[in-house]
Order: structure tokens, then sequence, then C-alpha cells
């Protein structure tokens, strides 16, 4: 029996598990001992899956991966190649089209990402007739992203969430970042999702910023990094160091007093 049997730890990528997508030696040490000790390690990002086998000479996932920030959940393969989609949400066609068109126009915008599970369209203000080219687009898309200048986000959500907030959950991943995805689909509701599949008894979540609230919310421990947002330090029940300062490295060291 290991002291993290049955716990599920749900990351955040960028800005909690890594810096500048590196991520540090001391916290691929410390993810190999959680999992040495009978712990799930579940990357929980706005990447899609095969990203995180960049990263396997420091840590592998052992389990499910949750990926495109909720929308899909992976079965981590030795290969990319060899990932599987678990569970995967679908926009409905017409809302996603609809808040794409929405979006583009919009002074400030630059782009406009339609995510499909194997990736994206991409969608530029500058282009002939972006609109135009939406309504050729076909399905299945899970996710919206939008990068955009920090001073457009006010008209953006003013375009979008009155209308289409209550089928598309829109949140910000980094100040210049605006997604959307279905309600239900969020981060912390397929935390709960691997949760189950795992039969974990214990869910701990570690992140950064606003999309990682509804993971705060469903988690029995939830961290907000030294660096994060007010509202997502607000909405966690513990705050830990830095991720420059090996983030998930201290929160395993933290749980492992606890729970031994």
């Amino acid at each position: 029996m290991g002291i993290f049997d049955g716990v599920l730890l749900c990351s955040d990528f960028d800005g909690t598990l890594a810096v500048k997508q590196k991520v540090s030696k001391e916290n691929g040490e410390a993810i190999r001992y959680f999992q040495s000790e009978g712990g799930v390690f579940c990357p929980c990002s706005g990447r899609r899956a095969h990203f995180f086998h960049r990263f396997s000479d420091l840590f592998r996932p052992n389990g499910p991966v949750i990926v495109l920030n909720g929308s899909v959940i992976m079965q981590y393969g030795e290969t990319p190649e060899e990932d599987t989609v678990l569970y995967e949400s679908e926009i409905p066609l017409t809302v996603a089209r609809e808040c794409a068109k929405a979006l583009v126009g919009i002074e400030g915008v630059r782009c406009v990402y339609m995510h499909r599970v194997e990736g994206p369209e991409k969608l530029y203000p500058t282009e002939p007739d972006p609109c135009g080219r939406i309504d050729t687009l076909e399905g299945p898309f899970c996710k919206l992203l939008i990068t955009h200048a920090a001073e457009a986000i006010d008209a953006m959500r003013a375009a979008v969430e009155p209308k289409y907030g209550n089928t598309v959950f829109f949140s910000s991943s980094e100040a210049e970042i605006y997604e959307g995805i279905l309600h239900g689909a969020d981060k912390g509701s397929s935390a709960l999702r691997v949760k189950e599949m795992v039969g974990a008894h214990t869910l701990v979540c570690a992140g950064d910023y606003g999309n990682d609230i509804p993971m705060f919310r469903v988690a029995d421990i939830a961290y907000a990094t030294g660096n994060a947002s007010d509202d997502a330090k607000a909405a966690a029940h513990r705050i830990t160091v830095p991720c420059t300062e090996h983030a998930i490295a201290r929160i395993i060291s933290d749980l492992r007093a606890e729970f031994s």
C-alpha cells in the first residue's frame, strides 16, 4: 500500500506545472515519487494529449489526461498514436459558428481557433471573408479559443456571453486568451469524470487562472500557485509557492506529510 493510493492529482500545465513550457527536474521527480506511492497524476490543460509525450523523460501520466481544458479526456498511450479518446464534448455546430463569427470581427481579436480533437481551424480577421469560411466548416468542435489584445475582452464578452452563455462556458486561461467550451465539459466536470474512471477517493487540483476555478470547486483539496490570479487564489483551499519554485513538488511534499 502506498501513501497516495486512491489520490488523483489534476494539475494545470502552463503557470502551474511548467514555466514557459519547461517542467523542472524537481517537479518531474516529485511526480514519479507520487506515482510510485500509488497516486494517479493527470495533466489538465488546454493543450492536446500528444503535447505531453515530449516530457516523457521527466514524467508520464499514469491514467487519463484532460485536454482542451476539459472538453476532451484521453487515455494516455505509450506513443501519441496510441492515445485514445475516452470523452469528447461537442458545442452545437450552429452555436460554434455563430460565436466564431461574432468574435472574429471584434477589434483587437487576433485569431479565432475552432478546435476539433485532431486540431484547430484558424480564422484571422485579416483574411478575405472569415465569416463566409466559418459557414463552410463542419464539426464537431469541442472548444473555441480566441487570442486577443487585452483591451478587447469586454467587447468579446458582450458579444457572446449574454446570448450563448447558457450553452457555452466562457473563461480566460491567460490575460490574452479567451475560451469557450460546452457547459459540463469544463476542467472541474472532467476532473470528476477522471476521479470516477480511476476510482480515486481524494481529488487534489492545482492551477493558476480563472479557468481552473471549476476544478477548484469540485476538488477535495485545491491549490492555487503563488503566481495565480486573485480570483483563482480566492477559490482555492490552499496557496502554495509560485510555479517558478517547483509548485507541484511542493504540493506533493506537503501531501506526503499530511497523508503519512
